[in-house]
C-alpha cells in the first residue's frame, strides 16, 4: 500500500472496520469521519433514509418554534404535539412525506459506527427527536401560528398556502 492510495469503503462495512491513519510520526491512530456535504444541508448529518413521516400517503401536522427573520436556521426541530407553552410563536405545519429526518431512528442507525462523528449525539442530548431541514421549509405549509400568552397558547391563522419560509422572511 502507498500513501497516495484511496479506497472506497462503503458506509455499511464500517462497524466491521477499523481505520487507522499515519499520525506522521509512524504512528497510527484511528480514524474518525465527519459527515458534511449532505443534500438536506445540515453539516454534521449524513444523508439519511432515515426520513419522517415514513408509512403515509400525506402531510402530518407537527409544530415548531418559530425563528426569528434574522436568525440563520439550518433547521428546525419539530413536536407531534404543542410544546409547553412558556414564551415565544409556535407555528403549526403540514409535513411532507419524508421531509423531515427521524434522529432516533438515525442515532440507533448510527450507533453501530463509532467512527462517525455527527453532531446527532448532541442533538439528542438537547431532546430533539425530529427536525426539518432549512431546505424543506419553501416546501411545508404554516397553517396557523400559537402565540404565548400567560402560559396558553393563543392561536392566530395565517395567510392561506403560507410556507415557513414565507413565514419567517415576513415575521409573522
Amino acid at each position: 500500500m502507498c500513501a497516495n492510495d484511496a479506497y472506497v469503503l462503503p458506509a455499511a462495512w464500517l462497524d466491521r472496520c477499523r481505520i487507522l491513519l499515519d499520525d506522521g510520526s509512524g504512528a497510527s491512530v484511528p480514524a474518525a469521519i465527519w459527515c458534511s456535504g449532505a443534500g438536506h444541508g445540515i453539516d454534521g448529518l449524513p444523508d439519511t433514509e432515515h426520513t419522517w413521516p415514513r408509512a403515509v400517503r400525506g402531510s402530518i401536522r407537527a409544530y415548531a418554534r418559530v425563528p426569528e427573520p434574522d436568525a440563520a436556521v439550518g433547521w428546525v426541530s419539530l413536536f407531534r404535539g404543542l410544546p409547553r407553552a412558556s414564551h415565544g410563536r409556535v407555528v403549526e405545519l403540514m409535513i411532507g412525506k419524508g421531509r423531515a429526518i427521524d434522529l432516533v431512528r438515525l442515532s440507533a442507525q448510527l450507533a453501530t459506527l463509532p467512527a462517525v462523528r455527527t453532531i446527532v449525539p448532541d442533538l439528542r442530548a438537547q431532546g430533539v427527536r425530529l427536525l426539518l431541514p432549512n431546505g424543506e421549509f419553501e416546501r411545508t405549509l404554516a397553517t396557523r401560528v400559537y402565540e404565548a400568552d400567560g402560559g396558553r397558547w393563543r392561536p392566530r391563522p395565517v395567510s392561506r398556502g403560507l410556507t415557513l419560509a414565507g413565514l419567517i422572511a415576513k415575521g409573522e
